[in-house]
């Protein structure tokens, strides 16, 4: 472990004093020389968040076009905005006095080498004390016969990958463990198997999205994700904000081109959140009057009002009665059904006579729906 340099007693850095206008922080690695423009800069966020495995970027794909580039950024941000300076003193404002940062090995890299090169990052910038895990990402003999020294140095632990392009192959796995129990270090194992993910990622059943608000250029890129993801389905949200739009009905003439690829492209399920409102949202946005003309026109398509609507369940239960392509979601509606009834079951046997106050049924009644969704979990 290293000391910080000197003590410090404040949580913001000083900015250190500068004749030039030069910025306080060197673009992120990989970064292009500029000029720096909100569009180049979009850019490459994007570009990195593509690059890399998490869920976040990929998840990402689902989101309204729109908001995108903006979660790129804000990925790209918690990827490279901190570095030893900032960090450690985000740390110090916390209370936290030692991290142990990754010390990632190059390709080609020896271990000591590593370490020089992370002690180069944290010195004379460190404002808590701090210390090194190793990533080993180029597994050899060499490196191996390194570790005793490392240990001796102060360096205990270790990790290393199995995921893609800076994993190592099960042989190199052992090949570290072996190393490590014989210098009495610790191994840290990020167990992700590529194959796996890949195979599992292959059988998910995907669902699209579209915003008729997005107009032609929303249109296409839909058509370009089905492409891509097959979509089974859609998840659409009336009451979703878009620039000065405060929501839109399914009825809208601009949603028929939408609803007309949709059949196009044999995407048969559209999904509609229609639940309780949410403020700011408005709660017109979450009328269910709009699915049953849609409904009666769009025979060939399923639709699936998520949460039936709630509190609009009679004109819910009105429209799907006659329209027979229209179909309840029923997350939250079971549990808040079974909810009521069990609080009126309750009230009725142990309230009214004065067995229970009202804070003690309520706590029966929720520890009942915790005991029933626990069954459900356990047998499904």
């Amino acid at each position: 472990m290293v000391s910080a340099t000197e003590p410090r007693l404040y949580c913001v850095p000083a900015r250190p004093e500068s004749d030039d206008d030069s910025p306080r922080f060197a673009p992120p690695d990989g970064a292009p020389p500029g000029p720096w423009t909100s569009t180049n800069a979009y850019r490459w966020c994007e570009r990195m968040a593509a690059t890399h495995y998490e869920n976040f970027p990929v998840a990402s794909k689902f989101l309204p076009a729109h908001l995108r580039p903006h979660i790129a950024a804000i990925y790209a941000f918690a990827r490279t905005a901190d570095d030893f300076e900032a960090g450690t003193a985000a740390a110090a404002c916390g209370g936290v006095t030692t991290i142990c940062d990754y010390a990632w090995q190059a390709k080609g890299q020896t271990l000591a080498a590593t370490i020089e090169t992370w002690k180069a990052k944290a010195a004379g910038r460190a404002h808590v004390d701090y210390a090194f895990h190793l990533i080993l990402s180029d597994v050899t003999d060499e490196r191996l016969r390194e570790i005793p020294a490392i240990v001796d140095a102060g360096y205990p632990s270790f990790k290393v990958f199995t995921i893609r392009e800076f994993g190592v192959t099960d042989e190199a796995l052992l090949a570290v463990f072996k190393a490590a129990r014989a210098a009495r270090a610790i191994v840290n194992v990020h167990a992700e198997n590529s194959a796996i993910l890949d195979l599992a990622t292959a059988q998910l059943i995907a669902a699209g999205r579209w915003d008729p608000r997005e107009g032609a250029e929303g249109l296409k890129r839909f058509e370009e994700d089905h492409a891509k993801y097959n979509f089974k389905g859609v998840k659409l949200y009336t009451a979703e904000w878009y620039k000065g739009s405060r929501g839109w009905r399914l009825d809208d003439p601009a949603a028929r081109p939408f609803l007309d690829k949709c059949v196009e492209l044999g995407i048969k399920n559209i999904h509609l959140h229609k639940g309780p409102t949410i403020w700011p949202l408005d709660k017109d946005a979450f009328d269910v009057s709009d699915v049953d003309k849609v409904a009666t026109r769009y025979q060939e398509l399923n639709f699936i009002v998520e949460h039936v609507g709630l509190p609009r369940i009679e004109d819910f239960c009105f429209m799907a009665t006659q329209e027979r392509n229209v179909y309840a979601g029923l997350a939250v509606v079971i549990g808040a059904t079974l909810a009521s009834l069990a609080e009126s079951a309750l009230g009725a046997t142990l309230e009214a006579p004065g067995i229970l106050d009202n804070d003690a049924l309520n706590f029966v009644n929720s520890a009942l729906g915790a005991g029933v969704a626990l069954a459900v979990f356990t047998l499904v």
